[in-house]
């Protein structure tokens, strides 16, 4: 009997467990996307569709929205649902000028401290970003984006800076688009330029470079940003 109950408890345990684990793994890949943009502005966060996409249960979902709204990253609609939100010019001018601030302390650090895995790690994120570049494909191009600027902090190898990028929860500003609005594959892939450039730069250690090539990065994607809103 004693046994029996044993077993029955650590099931649950392990039942628990692996739900905690689907609603993490919800939460980080809507975050990604969020923080990505590859979920476009004022869209609904459809329990139904992400559950289906991500395979794991609308609760897993749920628990996820949760958590992303109480950090900022989605807000609630007028009757009901979650929806990614909406950013004025105001609020990218202020994500940019953070965005600067952070990366550029992680850069001059990476510069002295990154180890050869980092740099591996960076250069297969900007062959994946290439790839999305050539085929047009401006969310995914996105979400590789995101994950090159996180990974260039972590490559600082420092922890606490590591937890106040996390914590700021930046979204990324759109990219360019041109005059008729369709995805240019030389702008995108220009883009992609940029960050090999900016990799190539800490590499060599050249600190001052690589933060050039970060704000004239950051400032040329907010001025497309500007442009198309207007």
């Amino acid at each position: 009997m004693e046994n029996k109950l044993c077993y029955k408890g650590k099931e649950k345990v392990i039942v628990m467990a692996k739900k905690g684990l689907q609603s993490e793994k919800a939460y980080q890949t809507l975050r990604r996307q969020l923080l990505g943009r590859a979920i476009e502005s004022g869209t609904r966060v459809a329990e139904v569709i992400f559950s289906k996409a991500l395979q794991v249960n609308r609760g897993d979902i749920r628990q996820a929205l949760a958590r992303l709204h109480a950090e900022g990253l989605v807000c609630r609609g007028e009757r009901g649902g979650y929806f990614a939100p909406k950013f004025s010019l105001i609020d990218n001018d202020q994500i940019t000028e953070v965005r600067l601030i952070l990366e550029s302390a992680a850069i001059r650090l990476a510069a002295k401290r990154a180890k050869p895995a980092d740099f591996r790690d960076l250069d297969k994120i900007c062959n994946h970003m290439d790839l999305m570049a050539r085929h047009g494909y401006r969310a995914g191009l996105n979400e590789t984006d995101f994950r090159f600027h996180e990974r260039l902090v972590q490559a600082a190898h420092n922890d606490r800076l590591s937890r106040v990028y996390q914590h700021a929860n930046l979204p990324l500003s759109y990219g360019p688009v041109d005059s008729t609005g369709e995805l240019n594959t030389l702008q995108l892939t220009a883009e992609v330029e940029q960050h090999r450039q900016i990799l190539a730069a800490v590499k060599t250690k050249q600190v001052q470079k690589a933060i050039e090539r970060l704000e004239a990065g950051l400032k040329k994607t907010h001025r497309s940003l500007k442009h198309y809103k207007t």
